[in-house]
């Protein structure tokens, strides 16, 4: 028996259908696991946390959970994400981050630091979504020197060079031609609901950007995106764990002092403009399956109460 042909039936609907796909302001779709793991993480649950700080050392928030655990998390967050990319640049924001968590420190090359990470069974991950850009790593307190003077500069003194640029330009590339496009449906379709709300909107692109966009990137926009994203301003960072006071006061000290200043006013988005009534996007494809993708754009943020109850809907 052979297979038809079938359709993957994307429906964007203004008012009268329950969001069966809901998108807020900030996305929170997860990418694709995109950094290479050296070793397991350890899975060992923090303590009860007995002390949780947010504070403001220059122009660097920091939220600080202290616990008597033995493990130490870093979460660095930068407002910066797919849709600072500039025009004709669609994919810098992502494959900035890339260079910075895959393509090794001055010091060190990446395949040194995941030699020299392997032993400690950690990693260090990166996630680009719409405002935001997320580094994320965990380690055991008698490594924590060894780990945080790896990651320190990944972050503050990168390599940037061009066999790394080179490589996570094409796996970005391959991932938008191949992996979205041939092999997941489900959220080729997604993503194309998303690009017909969002048209002509700084979130209208994938968070890896587009491959015409891509194939012309070039490392000195990749330093460009690096100096005018990653500022003081735009970073919240975050311990939780079994750190003490002295290290945090140091790892503030690092970030002021090898980080630009930045300025302090937030990007703002307008809500899509989409006119009323309904429209259909088919897109065709020789499948098993027909995946329908329903949605409209809703003006609700993290900030908003609803924000819990949509996200669980939406997962």
């Amino acid at each position: 028996m052979t297979l038809g042909r079938t359709l993957t039936v994307i429906l964007a609907c203004l008012v009268t259908l329950i969001p069966f796909n809901v998108r807020a302001q900030e996305e929170t779709k997860p990418a694709p696991e995109p950094e290479r793991r050296a070793g397991s993480r350890a899975t060992e649950q923090p303590e009860k946390m007995r002390q949780t700080k947010m504070a403001k050392t220059g122009k660097i928030a920091t939220v600080l959970e202290q616990t008597k655990s033995p493990l130490v998390s870093f979460r660095l967050l930068f407002m910066t994400g797919s849709a600072s990319d500039p025009a004709g640049k669609e994919g810098v924001a992502n494959l900035t981050a890339a260079m910075l968590a895959e393509g090794g420190s001055r010091a060190m090359s990446y395949d040194e630091i995941v030699e020299a990470m392997y032993p400690m069974s950690t990693s260090f991950g990166w996630q680009v979504d719409k405002e935001m850009t997320v580094f994320s790593g965990t380690t055991h307190v008698d490594n924590l020197e060894k780990y945080y003077g790896l990651i320190r500069d990944m972050l503050l003194d990168p390599g940037f060079r061009e066999d790394d640029f080179a490589r996570l330009k094409t796996n970005a590339v391959n991932f938008l031609k191949t992996s979205l496009s041939q092999g997941n449906d489900e959220e080729l379709g997604k993503e194309r609901l998303y690009n017909v709300i969002y048209a002509g909107h700084p979130y209208g692109h994938h968070n890896f950007g587009a491959v015409s966009s891509l194939e012309k990137l070039t490392l000195d926009d990749v330093r460009a995106f690096y100096k005018a994203n990653y500022t003081q301003a735009n970073l919240v960072a975050g311990l939780a764990g079994g750190f003490s006071q002295e290290f945090v006061a140091r790892m503030e000290s690092d970030l002021a002092s090898k980080l630009p200043a930045g300025s302090g006013s937030p990007k703002r988005y307008a809500q899509p403009k989409v006119a009323n009534g309904m429209r259909i996007e088919i897109v065709k494809r020789e499948t098993r399956a027909t995946g329908i993708s329903m949605g409209f754009p809703v003006p609700v943020t993290r900030a908003d109460k609803d924000w819990p109850a949509l996200a669980l809907v939406a997962s």
